[in-house]
């Protein structure tokens, strides 16, 4: 069936018929659209699409604005197969296309509109390589009146298109690579990612205020289950900032924290269309999923929501890899205060861009032959950077004060290591606005990814070392000291620069008891920390 699939995406303008051909052209407005479809014959196809735009309203609208979304189930005709034969190598096509529409609208009045049509048009599609068309597309749609008030012709109305845009095309299986996916075991086809970017909650004001973007980070632990489909578990957490328009309940700038956790669907649209392939330098991932999320400032805390993003991979080498990835998540309403005023739904954009690592099936036998050999399993390490209270807002670095960490652990096996570190922390303005004091002792569990995705190998350039621990310490406020306890997590990033020299990396986020920052809240204080240093690794003296 993957046989002359292909998958289409199209950028372009629309308009509403009106009175006036002046009047129709001067309301054009922006649409994108995105289709999947396949060639039943070399003659004959179908394609599903959607498209979502804005244009200007007729007059007498409620609203300044007319917002359509459109979906598209076409038959499609190629011309040039039908008059002259099939021809794969053919440079340009032209194809009819003719179809049946359901769309809803919002902008003509106050409420939504759903509303039946019928759309034709015609494709001129030009050849760039094997896999690849540009493709130029007009369309002409007719709607019942609901549509947009039947505004035009004998109390119907219609939607021009003009549209531009890229078809991908499945490659026949016979001329793909054969298909290697194994999954003979349940950590066959493991990946884990790590990564950060933006955040931003739509609303009319946020898209005036750059400083509504707020930073976000994400992990992700996901299995392909064939070399198609795959699942992963993915958490969120960052803040941003809301800013309020008059009237909403709560009115000026509000700054949040958000956690979410959910899980997603994933299709690797490159093997679909091209076949499975371990080493493609490349991939194209689309993604769709649940999450729960957690946002404070907000009467409704918790929240289930929707998610959709697509994902373009670089691998460097068979287990590391860079990717990029724009997001959206969408919530009910009251989520967070304030919405896009036409769609009463709160929704969350974001782009993450981080690390992708592919794990091998990992042999505990393997490993422990060749971590045997290796007689420097201790380390110690020196770190200098900075740590503040973990706050949705420009706090986290105006009160963030100076931190140093010094290490010592070991690796008891090839894939863990435990560490005791200590932590001095010292702010000259907290949020009491008096100097902090922070002096600690804690004790971390340690796990190599590198070693995880490839296996045990003391040269290994690049290393990735997720860490948990308890930590217990005296804060020094107001001339009084008290003891602090808590829990820390975090990500160790490791360069190695000599045999046994490191550079790293080290963010941490943690919990504390209220004894932490001098305000009694009734409540745990929340610390993050960014840290950067030397580790170095040496083996233990024997003395006889």
């Amino acid at each position: 069936f993957q046989n002359h699939m292909f998958i289409s995406l199209s950028g372009g303008v629309s308009t509403l018929k009106v009175s006036g051909i002046k009047n129709t052209i001067k309301g054009l407005g922006p649409q994108f659209s995105a289709g999947i479809g396949k060639w039943f014959s070399p003659s004959s196809g179908m394609r599903l699409s959607g498209t979502v735009g804005f244009s200007d309203t007729p007059a007498g609208s409620k609203n300044r604005y007319f917002k359509h979304i459109d979906l598209h189930a076409d038959y499609m005709l190629n011309l040039n197969s039908v008059l002259w034969g099939y021809d794969e190598d053919r440079v340009f096509n032209l194809i009819g296309i003719a179809g049946v529409n359901l769309a809803g609208t919002k902008g003509v009045e106050n409420s939504g509109k759903y509303a039946p049509g019928i759309g034709v048009g015609v494709q001129g599609s030009f050849r760039l390589n094997r896999s690849m068309d540009l493709f130029i597309e007009p369309r002409l749609n007719v709607y019942h009146k609901r549509y947009a008030g039947g505004c035009g012709l004998r109390g119907t109305d219609q939607l021009g298109e003009l549209n531009l845009g890229l078809t991908y095309h499945t490659i026949d299986r016979a001329a793909r690579p054969k298909n290697g996916f194994s999954n003979n075991h349940i950590s066959d086809n493991l990946f884990m990612t790590s990564g950060v970017g933006l955040q931003m909650f739509l609303n009319k004001k946020n898209f005036e205020n750059l400083s509504s973007l707020g930073p976000q980070a994400s992990v992700s632990l996901g299995k392909w289950l064939t070399a198609y489909s795959g699942l992963r578990l993915v958490g969120t957490g960052g803040f941003f900032t809301n800013y309020l328009v008059p009237g909403d309940i709560k009115e000026g700038r509000l700054s949040h924290i958000s956690v979410s956790g959910g899980l997603d669907y994933l299709w690797n649209i490159t093997s679909t269309m091209d076949g499975y392939n371990p080493d493609r330098i490349f991939d194209f991932i689309a993604s769709v999923g649940v999450n729960l999320a957690y946002t404070n400032n907000s009467d409704h805390k918790f929240q289930p929501g929707i998610n959709a993003g697509i994902q373009g991979l670089w691998h460097v080498n068979d287990f590391f890899g860079l990717y990029i990835e724009p997001q959206v998540r969408m919530y009910g309403d009251k989520f967070i205060e304030g919405n896009l005023g036409f769609m009463q739904k709160d929704v969350l954009v974001g782009v993450n861009a981080g690390f992708h690592y592919r794990f091998v099936p990992y042999s505990k036998a393997a490993n422990r032959s060749v971590f045997d050999k290796d007689d420097k399993r201790y380390f110690i390490s020196g770190a200098l950077g900075m740590g503040s209270l973990l706050v949705g807002n420009k706090d986290l670095v105006k009160n963030a004060g100076v931190e140093a960490k010094g290490s010592f652990g070991k690796w008891y096996t090839p894939l863990s290591a435990w560490r005791i570190n200590g932590t001095i922390l010292y702010k000259s303005k907290a949020q009491n606005k008096l100097p902090l004091h922070y002096a600690g002792l804690g004790m971390d569990y340690m796990m190599s990814l590198a070693t995880l995705t490839k296996g045990y190998s003391s040269d290994h350039v690049i290393d990735v070392v997720p860490f948990m621990g308890v930590t217990a310490g005296l804060s020094r406020r107001n001339g009084e000291f008290q003891v602090v306890p808590g829990l820390d997590a975090g990500v160790q990033f490791k360069l190695r620069v000599a045999s046994s020299v490191y550079l790293y990396a080290e963010p941490k986020v943690g919990v504390r008891t209220d004894t932490y920052d001098g305000i009694k809240q009734g409540k745990p204080d929340y610390v993050a920390s960014m840290v950067g240093g030397l580790l170095y690794r040496f083996k233990m003296p024997t003395f006889q």
